[in-house]
């Protein structure tokens, strides 16, 4: 072991603050590299003192990496939201299994392939990606309230998700599939907009058939992909004495998705009294 970084583990265990602050600091900049022998020091240590600030710098290094990564996706020229919903996790788990959750993607793209490669209609494609979602592999929304249902590797062992996550899993996975939707931000959730369908013979159709202007239907995967016409949304409007708003059902971008996620992630750690985590979340919501 580094013996720099021997020294300030053994430093560790003096009781004065002060010295246990600057020593927490000093090995917090050790970063990534040394998080893996620190959490091995951690497993193996019994003094609770040492416990309690080793987890203190294990969460200062998985919240610097998170923030380096979350940097590099805001860099990039075009977002893609599975990289940023794969940063989430890494606030808890610095050992995540990224390879484990693409292939989990992948065999639920399979299973949406066959069958949606055997409809022609917009309508019977999204029945059959709501079977495969909803039926086949059991995904529904999470009545927790734990921080996990905002992570996509919960999502995918435990089959249940915060409705957001749900609606970004629904999202990943239909314009993965050739069935090209728009995100649309709701209050504490997201709904799909589905383009309407071109014939094949105009010069300006895409492979898919689908336009880029104007939605034919709606679907809400938080209620197992319930699909609305642009009616239900006026009437539900008038049922609640508010004007209905065209701007309401306006495309977001997959940045916007993310900001809406952050922010009940970050609801959600105030609600369990996790100040430092819903300090986190809010030096990411600054970020972007």
């Amino acid at each position: 072991m580094d013996k720099d970084l021997q020294n300030l583990l053994y430093l560790l265990e003096d009781p004065d603050e002060k010295i246990g602050a600057e020593i927490i600091s000093a090995l917090a900049a050790k970063g990534d590299l040394y998080y893996d022998k620190l959490y091995d020091f951690y497993l193996n240590n019994d003094d609770d003192l040492i416990e309690d600030r080793l987890e203190v710098v294990l969460r200062r290094i998985r919240f610097e990496m998170v923030s380096i990564g979350f940097e590099k996706w805001l860099a990039k020229e075009e977002y893609d939201l599975l990289d940023a919903l794969l940063l989430l996790p890494r606030l808890e788990h610095h050992d995540l299994d990224e390879a484990w959750i693409k292939q989990r993607i992948e065999l639920i793209l399979n299973d949406i392939h066959f069958t949606t490669s055997l409809r022609h209609t917009p309508m019977e494609a999204i029945h059959e990606l709501n079977n495969v979602i909803f039926n086949t592999h059991d995904f529904e929304v999470s009545s927790g309230t734990d921080a996990n249902q905002f992570h996509i590797n919960s999502l995918l062992s435990h089959k249940t998700g915060h409705p957001l996550l749900i609606s970004c899993l629904y999202y990943i996975l239909s314009n993965r599939s050739d069935l090209p939707m728009k995100a649309i931000l709701l209050p504490g959730k997201m709904i799909m907009g589905v383009p309407t369908r071109r014939k094949q013979s105009q010069k300006t159709a895409t492979e898919t058939g689908f336009t880029d202007d104007k939605i034919a239907f709606y679907v809400d995967p938080t209620q197992k992909g319930a699909i609305y016409e642009l009616e239900y949304f006026k009437k539900q409007a008038r049922k609640a004495g508010v004007p209905f708003r065209s701007s309401d059902l306006k495309a977001s971008t997959e940045l916007g998705i993310i900001v809406q996620l952050l922010d009940e992630l970050r609801n959600c750690y105030d609600s369990l009294n996790d100040h430092t985590r819903a300090e986190e979340i809010e030096n990411f919501l600054a970020m972007i």
